[in-house]
């Protein structure tokens, strides 16, 4: 479990870092994801010809979640570290009702 959560918005972006390591970068208000990691993640979508279901583990700040249930993706999403999972739902707007 994460001992330091922070967020902090600089040049744009907003960041969720945890014990000092980038865990999300997104545009502030819109929450579209920043980060290379998401982008690559988000190939799962190529490999089927239509959405289907999808589990993630670990938030890290929402985006792939968001951006597969936008997409029509049934998402399950598993953030083990209560604080993280806060700080994702406080200030990177991933919310129950956009994962089905």
């Amino acid at each position: 479990m994460a001992r330091e959560v922070r967020v902090l918005e600089k040049e744009g972006a907003r960041y969720l870092l945890a014990d000092g390591t980038i865990h999300a970068v997104a545009t502030p208000g819109s929450f579209v994801s920043l980060h290379r990691a998401v982008a690559a993640l988000e190939i799962v979508k190529r490999l089927r010809p239509t959405p289907g279901s999808a589990l993630v583990i670990g938030l890290r700040g929402g985006s792939l979640a968001k951006t597969l249930a936008r997409d029509g993706w049934r998402v399950s999403a598993i953030e083990p570290d209560p604080a993280l999972a806060r700080a994702a739902g406080d200030f990177f707007g991933p919310r129950r009702a956009s994962a089905r």
